[in-house]
């Protein structure tokens, strides 16, 4: 089974800043299934991101997700966070 979001960003006639995001939250267990979120698995093919400021502005650098908790490059457990 797969719950798959795919998007993309097409500039029409100039190079053109754009945010994908989404800050949707899905149970996959279901509403109301007395499970949470925390046994799910997610996969998030990206090889760098851009971090933010103490306002959550960010800051125009590209770091690379190796080796941080933002390397989703694999199957990963939702609930492994500290």
């Amino acid at each position: 089974m797969e719950l798959r979001l795919d998007m993309e960003a097409i500039p029409r006639n100039k190079a053109t800043p754009v945010s994908l995001i989404t800050h949707a939250y899905w149970n996959l267990a279901g509403e109301g299934s007395g499970r949470d979120v925390l046994g799910n698995s997610v996969t998030i093919w990206a090889s760098q991101y851009t971090p933010t400021d103490s306002h959550f502005i960010p800051t125009g650098q590209i770091l690379s997700v190796k080796g941080t908790p933002l390397d989703l490059n694999e199957r990963g457990d939702c609930g492994q966070h500290d």
